[in-house]
């Protein structure tokens, strides 16, 4: 078996993971990122984007834009692992990733920062920020209970706020002062990357319905065949080894019969994963 591999006989045929039906139509969409695309594609299709500033976005430049939004708001909903979401949200807003603020401009971000945190936030609001050594101090007392976050320097240095802190064009541009999506008969307001991110899903959901498939086993013959099988049709990955000691060590630590190393390896990564059906 090793041979096989080293000299590269041995692939995989890799079947899809959703089938997506539109009316009478039906697709096959490999991954997660497929199914992305798809509804991406369906629900920019006859629409444009108009920024406050009137600036109109349609077309290319549109799925440019979207493009870009799925990015950032991928990365606003990590970094909502470890503190809420709306904190992350209205920092972005103001450009507080932006480590290139001048220390005398802080106090007067902190105090934007605060302004949009309460503008956006879907309950009772009641945000303070201040500043101290270690960064910025997000606090509130709701019905007695009290809160408090900090946004310091470990969470500024994540590769997550270093990539948010480049869409101040795009923040600038359609989310600060907002913008609304049209398409057809239909005007929503959106004011993040995120609310552009879940419009458009809901868009390219409507109309369709999608099967995921768990194993090969929920596929009849047909589509086994169409999909995985043909050979004029089908995908194949081939089966490399780069490193065989790694591939040991992660195997061993995964499958092995010791709990103690499996363990310690998901509490160090459970914050890193991006796509668990990888």
């Amino acid at each position: 078996m090793p041979q096989l591999i080293e000299k590269g006989y041995l692939y995989v045929a890799q079947p899809p993971l959703y089938k997506v039906k539109r009316g009478q139509n039906e697709t096959y969409l490999k991954d997660d990122d497929a199914l992305e695309q798809y509804l991406i594609a369906a629900a920019l299709d006859e629409a444009h984007l108009l920024s406050d500033k009137g600036t109109k976005l349609e077309g290319e430049k549109l799925n440019e834009l979207a493009q870009r939004a799925f990015t950032q708001a991928e990365a606003m909903e990590s970094l909502s692992r470890r503190i809420p979401f709306t904190l992350i949200e209205a920092a972005v807003l103001v450009d507080l990733f932006n480590l290139s603020t001048a220390p005398e401009q802080a106090k007067t971000r902190a105090k934007a920062y605060e302004e949009a945190l309460n503008r956006i936030a879907s309950d009772d609001g009641g945000w303070r920020v201040d500043m101290n050594e270690t960064g910025f101090v997000i606090s509130r007392v709701v019905r007695g209970v009290a809160e408090s976050y900090i946004l310091d320097e470990k969470l500024f240095n994540s590769k997550e706020a270093k990539l948010l802190a480049k869409a101040q064009e795009d923040i600038d541009a359609f989310y600060g002062t907002g913008a609304t999506f049209m398409r057809k008969a239909q005007e929503v307001r959106i004011h993040s990357p995120y609310s552009l991110k879940q419009l458009i899903l809901e868009i390219g959901r409507k109309g369709i319905s999608v099967q995921r498939f768990k194993g090969l086993g929920e596929m009849n013959p047909e589509q086994l065949w169409d999909t995985t099988l043909d050979p004029s049709n089908r995908t194949l990955l081939q089966i490399r080894v780069d490193d065989a000691s790694d591939a040991e060590d992660a195997f061993s630590t995964l499958m092995g019969d010791v709990v103690e190393p499996r363990r310690d390896f998901i509490q160090q990564n459970a914050l890193k994963v991006t796509n668990l059906d990888a």
